[in-house]
């Protein structure tokens, strides 16, 4: 059991980091040259990329809570 809880936690950082580096990606970009509907598909984008990561890094601490 410590096993899989171990790949899982490393599975799960490993896809919250590629989070990260997509909302750095998105960061680049200037939502002020964009349509109104691409901005705000761009802002709900971000805020739910944002929340995922966050949800991650829970989850993840849980985990390693169990170990």
């Amino acid at each position: 059991m410590k096993e899989k809880i171990q790949h899982l936690i490393a599975f799960q950082t490993e896809v919250r980091e590629e989070i990260w580096h997509m909302l750095n990606e998105l960061n680049k970009l200037e939502s002020t040259k964009m349509s109104k509907e691409d901005r705000e598909a761009f802002i709900c984008s971000k805020i739910s990329l944002e929340k995922e990561h966050d949800i991650r890094g829970c989850f993840i601490h849980e985990l390693e809570t169990l170990l």
